[in-house]
């Protein structure tokens, strides 16, 4: 069948057929070492394996049977290990895309993940420099990910071993330089996560989701960075693309509901990026350089548009309740505990002179030592091991955003931070101090019977099933540590208990819990009628500062709109995304009206907007008409609805009275200039059609 000196298989009569197979299996006996001679028969040989495979799996399934008996995915192995396989490494992929892709029958699927002989391929080394090798490789992963479900899952996550060989090679490619497999890095992980398996998803959330994840928040926030030194525009458009993909990536992983990995990764994403990134960067004078329990770290601060233009992103792709609100309560609310922001002062006494330090000015820099919350523990100890510092990173993720679930409407992000942020853990965007692989090498000590050990008393079970997403989840961890319901407490004494390895974990978490009362005792004093006036006004203002610097941005004067159009589509965001709770914006008066004739709107905001208002129907105005449409649009939000009717104040109502005279003026004046025309007109239009009540 073989011509000589030829290096293909010559064509047979009938290429589709049982007597085809039974000859190329002789092939394969015949030439089970690779050499120059005959790897081009093996790669012919291999492609024809495929398509008569596919033949049998529709005509003949004894094609199949055959294919199984002889036990032909041995050869394969067996070619993929040798030197001269490179050729060979890629018919192998190709045929075995074509077969987990193409083929209906089960038992044909079973055998073939059967015998350990698929992860063996999935763990084989392959010269990913090779970009056709890698294509095939990622390809192979994800049509395996496609396979995935309650009955072949077993086949790749091996219990016994605590082996889930597809998870973790696909992961050790998610920052890959090419998107193709970053893509199908995000799409295999999806996958695994959908099949919801208890196992294998406490597997994930022990040995790989805080290594994982930790380094996919640097890859987002590094890609936030290019975005802001780029100026290349056909670049920026591909970073600020990979920058969305990343976070419908998150939202499909939180909308997945599995509470335990939500709890890592919203908990990195706060601490690692969205606080110290996104939150610090809307401060004007915000150092690049901290000091702390670590040395020196270096903290990258964005320019204000992309700050406000990437948060704007994050409200528009991203759902998860819990995420939301304690992003929102941190822009704002505020919180006067957030180290490395505020400068240090004492609280005045009752007779002292305030002196009030704008940290959206002065200089932040100087690290805000929290006494309630920067104490020494033996959380982080320095003898503590990978695995043990990894256990305890998990089940304070999980406390401390069970907290803050509990927590009242304002108080969350407190909550959240006493239970997180410690000197050795800041809120700092940096690069995680392990490598990827290396992380995960470390991880592997993260057993079920070491979270046990560490897992409190006091905190129900971690949760990897789904939760529901329709109502707020209620946290399982009560902030005063008096109050412990039956439901919260672990089952009986079945748990493994070892006093000795539980007393310093028991004793941080009642530690967090006394400074969580503490906090709010002293929250609570400030809230009260016997404290002077001036010391509730200093709490206030100082708590308000990342929303006094999106006020701030909206003052033009002589200077570009572009801050300001940004910080009014962050506020139209905010008030949109449904992950926001009505009790949040009443805290910061952004709920628009709800009661009629009592204006209840943010006075500081409102008067902002209409000074903008304002300048825009000025003559020779810098601002742009998108901009005041969306300034108007904004201050109608906030104090018109059809209910309570329009709620602005005497005084501002005026104001927009005397903007809407000066811009018909305008109007007038420019009468000739059909441009400027437009635009006046567009001004008037909005402004009586809204405001004319």
């Amino acid at each position: 069948m073989f011509g000589r000196g030829k290096s293909s298989l010559s064509k047979p009569k009938k290429v589709h057929s049982l007597e085809n197979l039974k000859y190329l299996h002789s092939v394969l006996q015949k030439n089970r070492a690779v050499n120059e001679q005959n790897y081009g028969i093996l790669v012919e040989a291999l492609r024809l394996i495929a398509e008569i495979l596919i033949w049998g799996d529709q005509n003949d399934s004894s094609v199949m049977d055959f294919f199984l008996e002889k036990n032909i995915l041995e050869y394969f192995l067996q070619y993929m290990k040798q030197d001269l396989s490179r050729r060979i490494c890629v018919q192998l992929l190709q045929t075995l895309n074509i077969l987990f892709e193409n083929i209906t029958n089960q038992t044909a699927i079973y055998y073939l993940l059967s015998n350990n002989h698929t992860n063996a391929i999935i763990t084989h080394r392959f010269d990913f420099t090779d970009e056709e090798v890698m294509a095939y490789y990622i390809s192979f992963l994800k049509i395996l990910s496609f396979r995935l479900n309650v009955n072949t899952i077993s086949f790749f996550y091996i219990e016994s071993r605590r082996e889930f060989n597809l998870y973790v090679e696909a992961i050790k490619l998610f920052a890959h330089p090419e998107g193709m497999v970053r893509i199908a890095v995000r799409t295999i992980t999806l996958n695994v996560h959908k099949v919801k398996d208890e196992a294998a998803l406490e597997f994930i959330h022990h040995q790989t989701s805080l290594i994982y994840f930790s380094h996919l928040v640097w890859s987002i926030g590094n890609t936030i960075l290019d975005i802001d030194c780029h100026k290349c525009q056909t670049k920026l458009k591909d970073l600020v693309a990979e920058h969305i993909d990343h976070l419908h990536y998150i939202d499909d992983l939180l909308s997945l509901g599995i509470e335990g990995l939500n709890e890592v990764l919203c908990d990195q994403l706060l601490r690692r990026l969205f606080i110290p990134l996104h939150i610090y960067s809307l401060l004007k004078q915000y150092k690049s350089d901290a000091t702390t329990n670590l040395g020196t770290v270096r903290r990258p601060r964005l320019s204000y548009s992309v700050t406000v233009f990437t948060l704007i992103h994050v409200y528009l792709f991203l759902r998860d309740t819990r995420l939301i609100c304690l992003l929102t309560e941190a822009i704002l609310i505020g919180d006067l505990t957030l180290p490395g922001l505020i400068i240090p002062c004492n609280i005045p006494c009752s007779n002292s002179q305030i002196v009030f330090n704008d940290p959206t000015t002065q200089d932040c820099s100087v690290s805000f030592q929290r006494n309630l919350n920067y104490e020494e523990t033996d959380d982080t100890a320095p003898d503590d091991d990978p695995a043990m510092i990894i256990a305890k990173t998990l089940i304070a993720a999980t406390v401390s955003l069970r907290a803050s679930d509990q927590a009242a409407p304002g108080q969350r992000l407190t909550t959240y931070l006493i239970h997180s942020v410690t000197s050795k853990n800041p809120l700092i965007f940096s690069q995680p101090s392990e490598s990827l692989e290396h992380g995960l090498t470390q991880a592997k000590g993260v057993t079920p019977t070491l979270m046990s050990v560490l897992w409190p008393p006091n905190v129900a079970p971690l949760k990897l099933v789904e939760k529901n997403t329709e109502t707020h989840v209620q946290s399982s961890i009560s902030s005063n540590p008096c109050e412990k319901r039956s439901s919260d407490l672990s089952p009986g004494g079945s748990q493994i208990q070892s006093p000795n390895s539980c007393k310093d974990s028991y004793a941080s978490i009642e530690k967090s819990q006394l400074k969580l009362k503490i906090h709010h005792l002293i929250h609570q004093s400030f809230l009260n009628k016997t404290i002077k006036r001036s010391m509730l006004t200093y709490q206030i203002y100082l708590a308000v500062f990342f929303l006094r610097s999106l006020f701030r941005s909206l003052e033009i004067g002589s200077g570009s709109d572009q801050d300001a159009i940004f910080s009014i589509l962050l506020l139209f965001a905010i008030k949109s995304n449904k992950g926001v709770d009505l009790a949040t914006l009443k805290l910061a008066q952004l709920n628009g009206p709800d009661i009629k004739n009592e204006p209840s709107y943010n006075y500081t905001l409102v008067t902002k907007l209409i000074e903008l208002i304002g300048d825009a129907c000025k003559a020779e105005s810098r601002i742009r008409l998108i901009t005041v449409r969306m300034a108007i649009r904004l201050l109608t939000d906030l104090v018109y609805s059809v209910n309570c009717g329009c709620q602005l104040s005497d005084q501002h109502f005026a104001e927009i009275i005397n903007a809407r005279e000066e811009a018909m003026l305008v109007l007038r004046s420019y009468f000739e200039k059909s441009g400027r025309l437009h635009q006046s007109y567009c001004i008037v239009a909005s402004l009586t059609g809204v405001f004319d009540c």
